[in-house]
């Protein structure tokens, strides 16, 4: 998928909670942890994601709900979050699909990358 364009992340983001709950209503939960498969190709076709931005798309359902939040500035309920929220929602989603759970270093990782390097795309 291409990346989305600056005007399309404006929309996302000026996008009311009405508009966004609209799409959300459509998924089975608004539990990101409970979340199908579906629900995840649903959620990265809406907000046209890339995926696991510039590595590999190991844990790519904890990359496509990062990126709405990033994206949208909003959980799937429709309240705001915040970077920080975002980026240790991803660092535990990765640690709970992984057989190593907390101790996964790519959660780590990714983590760090994010709260370092993300300021850009959050923004």
């Amino acid at each position: 998928m291409r990346k989305p364009t600056k005007e399309f992340l404006a929309h996302l983001r000026a996008m009311g909670t009405g508009e966004l709950r609209a799409f959300t209503d459509t998924l089975s939960t608004l539990n990101f942890r409970r979340l199908t498969e579906l629900d995840v190709a649903e959620i990265g076709h809406f907000i046209r994601t890339d995926g696991c931005t510039g590595t590999f798309n190991f844990y790519l359902r904890c990359c496509i709900i990062h990126d709405w939040w990033y994206r949208t500035h909003r959980n799937l309920n429709g309240s705001l979050v915040t970077k920080l929220e975002a980026d240790r929602g991803m660092r535990d989603c990765i640690m709970a699909h992984s057989m190593w759970g907390h101790w996964n270093p790519m959660a780590h990782w990714r983590y760090w990358a994010v709260r370092e390097f993300g300021t850009k795309a959050w923004e």
